[in-house]
């Protein structure tokens, strides 16, 4: 029977929205206040699912999620995400966006594992979810 593993982590990041070429008043009329330059301290659920392994009783080793759930977050903790991290060049560093980048990497780094879900709260109210189709 598959069994699901969550791992939960933190981290911080800026950014801002808008659209090139578009007026000031039309990205405050489409983003609001998310013109301006502001940060989220990010909830990070990433869940992977699986078969234990019959020897070890795991899915996957706990302390192997966690490091490539950090090295992934790494590439996004304490930055400004418009500006130092390369997927977000040129593109609104969106809850939604986010998490697909976080997916798209994770799915790579944990291979073979089944990454299952990548939720991303950015408060208590607002979250995105990817989950493998």
């Amino acid at each position: 029977m598959p069994v699901h593993i969550t791992k939960q982590i933190e981290f911080s990041a800026s950014h801002t929205y808008g659209l090139p070429g578009a007026t000031p008043e039309e990205n405050l009329r489409l983003f609001g206040s998310c013109v301006r330059h502001h940060g989220h301290n990010y909830l990070l659920h990433v869940t992977v699912v699986g078969e234990p392994d019959p020897r070890t009783g795991m899915v996957v080793n706990v302390t192997d999620l966690k490091a490539a759930v950090q090295d992934v977050v790494a590439t996004l903790d304490h930055k400004n995400l418009n500006l130092d991290v390369p997927a977000f060049r040129g593109r609104n560093p969106t809850t939604e966006a986010i998490s697909l980048h976080i997916f798209a990497e994770l799915t790579r780094a944990l291979a073979p594992i089944r990454l299952e879900a990548v939720r991303l709260q950015e408060d208590d109210s607002l979250w995105a979810e990817v989950r493998d189709a």
